[in-house]
Formats: C-alpha cells, structure tokens, sequence
C-alpha cells in the first residue's frame, strides 16, 4: 500500500480459511495502515507541553521510554521526553478517567513526526485495528495490546510457560492446524500459555526444527489472544503457518547473514532481522527458556483456576468485560478514533488502543521500550526479540 506522503509502503498481510477471506484481511489490515500512519480523522491536534496539559494528557513516560543512556546516542532517532518541551497532543477516551485525555501525536500515529514536532519512542501499529463500528475495532485493538503485551513481558522476564495439549481443544481446528504444520513443514508446533494477570487468554505458537536440518529455520513463532483459549490458540497457528513458510524461503537464501545476525544482534537493521536471526541454530538457546519442559496439560487445566471471558450476545459487552480487566489491575485503557472520512464512508471505524504500563512491539538492537514500565522491574533479558 503506497501511503499518502510518501515513505515507505506498507504490506497489508491477512490470513484465513479461504482465499477469499484471507485476501479480505489484508485488504482491511492495508485500510488499518492507511489510517494509522498519519492524522487524518476530524478533531485536530493540541500543540503544548506536557506541563501544560498535564491534568488533561497521559504521561508520555507511562508508554515505555528507551534507555535514557540511548538518547545520547549519534544518530539516534528520537528526542529525551522534555516537560517542557512543545508537542502535538491528539484526543482519545480515557475508560478510567471517564473523559478525554491528549496523547502525543507522533505515537498515536507512527509515521507523523516531523522537525517541528519530533517523536520519542519507536513505534509501530501497537493497538491498532478496524471494525464495522468503533466498539468492534476497540475490541480487536486491546485484543492486539494483549497479546503483544504478554509475549513481550515473557520475554523480557524470561519466564518459562505452560505447554497446551493441542488434542484437548474442543475446537478440533486446533489439533488439525498444528498436525497440518507438522507435515508441511517438519517441525514440532508447541502451544505455549503467556496468559497475563487480566486473564486475557494469550497462545504462543511455536516451530521447533528438533531434527535440525541445516536448511530450514530452527524456530519461528507467532502469538494470538482471544477471550476463548481455543481461539486464541488458532489466531497463533494461523499467523504462524505464513511467518514460518516466508521464513523458511528468506532463511534458505540468506543463512549465513542469519547466523551473522544470531552471533551479534548489532547488526539487525529491519523488522524481518528480528526473526531470521532467531532462525539460527546459534540462536535457540535464547528461546530454550520458553519451554519448561513439562508435559503438555489440557486447556482446562492451564485454565484452571483463572476468571475468563464470558461470552457476551453484546460486543459492547465484550469490550467492557476486557476494558474492565484492565482496570480492575491498575491500568488504564485509552482509544483513539483514527478513522478518515474516506475510510467511514466504507462503513468502517479505525481505533488505536494504547494501555500505558504495558509492553510493545519494537524493533531494532536499540529500540526496546522499557524504562517507566512498573511491571518490568528488576533485571530483564537484552536478548533480541524473536517476534514477527
């Protein structure tokens, strides 16, 4: 998708049972990029410091700053978050504070900075989502947070997770699609639980190559979350079958730049760097943590114990049991309306959801955001990320 300003183009990439559906989702998720990469809805921006909005502004601080040490950095991209520094400021809906606040402009949408109002943090399509209504795409954009969110504080702690026995589902689209892999590919599909305190289900899928072969990608893997376990599980396996076939074409001609980025993560310079280095052999003992080595236990089990998502016969419903887990755990949900006219005239809204307090996608060997986050304390993992 060309986008209007120049850069870049953005691939809208979709998945499904059919090809007509997954041609569907990539067209959506090209109408998601179009609308998240610069402001084009209605409300206009908010030029002030922080000082000056404070009451009315979420603390830019709160959303994961990089090292302080890395803003010192030559060529570094972003700007040291400065109070009283001017900022464009956009309006969203705060669920805690019941009313508007402003969010900085260049993070609600990620290919806005300019000279006159640089950005302070990398960031990507964290959160963003359409829907036929706003309700809609607000719950697909928390259900991304969420995801993101528990893979990335799994990373970053380096905790061991929960093994799921994909034969337990009573969704029997889930041992299909891991047996489907298996076949296809050769590797071991592991379902892994990354579920967070909001009881949010949360699946990681991932590929082990255990005969290593030399020529394919020792692992990949993808993540999905979704008020059921079950679908969480299939979102994962769905996004992992095209990562890992893309993969495995990318690895076979590039292995040895792939075990140059494993041996020293310095060089990785694109998003796609992050999982073909994690393709190298050298590579997987800094995975090897993900699996505890424990025998695989039934959906319910891994479950049990936790306060899930109900079904609700109301998505408005839906969105506030999740909104509300938020909440319930000292967070705060914010949405941002993105939609341009031209994308409401197609009877769709478009959403940006930011939790402040939980972890993103980043990219890049100097990229990570975790300074001013409460829930990622103490010593964390430098590792590169394996994530898609």
């Amino acid at each position: 998708l060309a986008l209007p300003g120049g850069g870049e183009p953005e691939a809208g990439l979709g998945t499904g049972e059919d090809w007509a559906s997954a041609t569907a989702a990539a067209l959506l998720e090209g109408v998601e990029r179009y609308a998240s990469v610069r402001p084009r809805a209605r409300r206009g921006a908010v030029r002030a410091t922080y000082a000056e909005v404070r009451q009315d502004a979420v603390d830019p601080r709160t959303l994961g700053l990089h090292p302080d040490d890395h803003y010192d950095l030559p060529g570094f991209p972003f700007r040291r978050f400065d109070e009283a520094g001017p900022t464009d400021w956009v309006w969203g809906w705060s669920y805690r504070r019941e009313r508007p606040v402003l969010l900085p402009s260049s993070y609600v949408y990620f290919l806005s900075a300019t000279e006159r109002d640089p950005g302070f943090v990398f960031e990507v399509s964290n959160g963003c989502a359409l829907g036929s209504c706003l309700e809609e795409a607000q719950l697909h954009g928390l259900l991304e947070v969420a995801e993101r969110d528990a893979f990335f504080t799994t990373w970053y702690r380096r905790t061991p997770l929960d093994a799921i026995d994909p034969d337990s589902a009573g969704d029997r689209a889930v041992p299909l699609l891991v047996e489907h892999l298996t076949q296809l590919t050769g590797h071991r599909v592991h379902l892994l639980d990354a579920t967070q305190e909001q009881h949010i289900p949360c699946v990681v899928a991932l590929a082990v190559d255990e005969d290593e072969r030399g020529d394919t990608p020792r692992t990949a893997l993808a993540a999905g979350a979704h008020p059921d376990p079950e679908r969480a599980a299939v979102r994962a396996l769905m996004e992992l079958a095209p990562h890992l076939t893309l993969l495995t074409s990318r690895y076979r001609a590039q292995r040895d730049r792939a075990r140059r980025l494993a041996l020293d993560p310095s060089l990785i310079a694109h998003p796609a760097d992050h999982a073909l280095a994690a393709a190298a052999p050298e590579a997987f003992a800094r995975l090897a943590f993900l699996l505890d080595g424990k025998p695989p236990r039934a959906f319910t089990e891994v479950h049990h114990g936790r306060h899930l998502p109900r079904h609700h016969r109301d998505l408005t419903e839906d969105l506030r049991d999740l909104v509300g887990r938020y909440l319930d755990t000292g967070l705060d949900v914010v949405a941002v309306d993105q939609t341009p006219a031209e994308v409401a005239a197609l009877g769709l809204s478009a959403v940006k959801v930011v939790v402040p307090g939980t972890a993103a996608v980043t990219y890049g060997p100097l990229m990570r955001r975790t300074e001013g986050l409460p829930r990622l304390t103490g010593v964390l993992s430098t590792d590169p990320h394996p994530f898609p």
